[in-house]
């Protein structure tokens, strides 16, 4: 699935909730690119590609299986996108 949001030369775009979690979501499963320019006018390209979401977990292998504790992560970071 492609979104493109466009404005036009030296205009910006606020991103409405909507788009907020379309956003999300892309992150979640694949990626988002964003492509603008500066206050130069230069050409400027972000994209999670870049900076995945990477989360530490730590576990206490006494109390907790490390698959346990992948799937807890797992849940944490799933409702932080919803």
């Amino acid at each position: 699935m492609i979104v493109a949001l466009n404005s036009g030369r030296g205009d910006t775009l606020s991103p409405d909730e909507e788009t907020k979690t379309l956003a999300r979501v892309a992150a979640s499963n694949g990626f988002v690119v964003a492509m603008g320019r500066d206050a130069s006018d230069q050409p400027v390209e972000k994209s999670t590609r870049d900076k995945p979401w990477i989360e530490p977990v730590t576990y206490d292998s006494d109390l907790q299986t490390a698959e346990d504790a992948l799937h807890e992560a797992a849940r944490q970071m799933h409702t932080q996108l919803t």
